[in-house]
């Protein structure tokens, strides 16, 4: 068969800049190298903002409620117009518009969605119905761990793959921007994280960690970079009830927070629930030490007394004692920051997701 060239439509209806809305970012410039035909639909907002200063050319949607059909009408149409191929959803209420555009306009083009968190797929009849329709054809994963959540949570005729995120390979020199920013002394070591302050990311345990951390070792510091996702009040509350405000900073959003990871002395994660954690990714990339809680797809990435440490246990002792472990003993921290390094830059580069990406692009275009 003639080798059919995908034309592409991705859909997000994210506002907020957050991972998810990275991977997309690094997968259509990717795409856009190899010269893919696409297009990108999402609403207006920071997201849409930061698509526009990265190169990206978007298309607003009007709703990020699937549900104001204005949306699915104009995909609809704009797919016959542009003879679109093929629909990427990257988001779930990506999933519903390009559903309501297939099934109430008779929408042609065939559909792929994203999958990049650990939650359970819910069960009433139209997410039945929108993940049964015949127009999807893959469901892509962003770690084995989602993936066979997937398989577990629905009875699919669908294929279902895992394509690990990835992250942007670039250099950054330290400038002890942050630690004149915090008033953190040269001397002192950083234990940091970056993260929405969510409730998934778990940042009251990171602030538990810190304390017992804190007891032991002498100046060292802890930073959360990341945005309020509604705990900042809760996290400064208990942070004063602990009296380390001079010790355990939380900056806020900050642009270009990767940027921050040099003057980290070691990473602490602490999710609940992950589907992979780009910004392990991120750490490892930097040279930065990991120690990771045990979550979703954290261990396709660390692997424990390799390329960081993993944790059996969500317990603050456990944590904090690796913490001590790592920052006290630089002989271990040299060959696993050397592995991870290397294991980052060999296995989750963009370059090669979105080469997997396109490989499941031609395969429906051309079946």
């Amino acid at each position: 068969m003639a080798d059919k060239a995908p034309i592409i439509m991705h859909l997000s209806t994210a506002v907020n800049w957050r991972g998810g809305e990275n991977q997309l970012a690094l997968l259509y410039k990717e795409l856009e190298r190899l010269n893919v035909k696409q297009f990108l639909f999402m609403p207006r907002g920071i997201a849409f903002s930061t698509m526009v200063d990265k190169g990206i050319k978007p298309t607003h949607l009007f709703f990020r409620n699937p549900w104001l059909l204005i949306d699915a009408f104009r995909i609809a149409a704009f797919v016959r117009r542009e003879k679109v191929t093929l629909i990427h959803a990257h988001d779930a209420k990506a999933h519903s518009l390009v559903y309501l555009a297939g099934q109430l306009m008779n929408c042609p083009a065939q559909w792929v969605i994203h999958r990049r968190v650990d939650n359970p797929i819910r069960k009433n009849k139209f997410t039945k119905w929108k993940y049964h329709h015949p127009n999807l054809k893959v469901i892509i994963c962003v770690s084995n761990h989602i993936a066979s959540r997937v398989k577990k949570d629905f009875a699919l005729q669908k294929e279902v793959i895992t394509i690990h995120s990835a992250v942007e390979i670039r250099s950054k020199k330290p400038d002890q921007s942050l630690r004149k920013t915090l008033g953190i002394p040269i001397e002192a070591k950083i234990v940091g994280n970056i993260s929405a302050l969510d409730y998934h990311k778990d940042p009251m345990l990171f602030i538990e960690v810190a304390e017992q951390c804190i007891k032991r070792m002498k100046d060292l510091h802890f930073v959360w970079i990341g945005g309020d996702s509604g705990l900042m009040n809760s996290c400064r509350a208990a942070i004063r009830k602990k009296e380390l405000g001079d010790r355990i900073h939380l900056t806020g959003f900050l642009n270009n927070p990767q940027d921050y990871l040099v003057e980290f002395d070691l990473f602490l994660f602490t999710s609940k629930t992950e589907g992979l954690g780009t910004t392990l990714l991120d750490a490892l990339l930097h040279r930065v030490p990991v120690v990771s809680a045990p979550s979703g797809g954290a261990s396709e990435i660390i692997h424990d007394r390799v390329n960081g440490r993993l944790a059996t246990s969500r317990d603050k002792n456990e944590l904090s004692s690796l913490v001590i472990e790592l920052l006290d003993n630089k002989q271990k921290l040299l060959p696993m920051v050397d592995k991870g390094e290397t294991m980052v830059k060999a296995e989750f580069n963009p370059v090669q997701m979105a080469a997997k990406t396109l490989s499941v692009y031609r395969a429906i275009v051309e079946s």
